[in-house]
């Protein structure tokens, strides 16, 4: 076999690999919303997603038409693998569904 021979289907190889590294990664941006808490409550539910940028405009006014309308600008794009976990740090007046708090203030 000639280097020729060869180069070829290295370079598919090659291709085939970065390839499948793309499929398994995605552009996403991290969107944090919560309900206004006009119930006369200090409590209010909170949602985070991560989201594609084709989906953005279209889940944000989904969001906000079920009440979750408060909350900072989405993060900036965050390239991720497929199976990434993410490890989500609150502080502050933030409490667990089952009562549990998560910072000095109790719901």
């Amino acid at each position: 076999m000639t280097p020729s021979d060869v180069e070829p289907h290295a370079d598919a190889e090659t291709t085939a690999r970065q390839l499948d590294l793309c499929l398994q990664r995605t552009i996403v941006s991290a969107v944090l919303r919560h309900t206004d808490s006009d119930t006369g409550t200090s409590c209010a539910d909170v949602t985070l997603q991560l989201l594609q940028p084709g989906k953005m405009d279209r889940t944000l006014k989904k969001l906000t038409d079920d009440g979750y309308g408060v909350g900072p600008s989405p993060s900036r794009e965050i390239l991720v693998r497929d199976g990434q976990q993410f490890k989500v740090k609150f502080r502050g007046n933030i409490c667990c569904d089952d009562g549990r708090t998560v910072g000095p203030h109790k719901c």
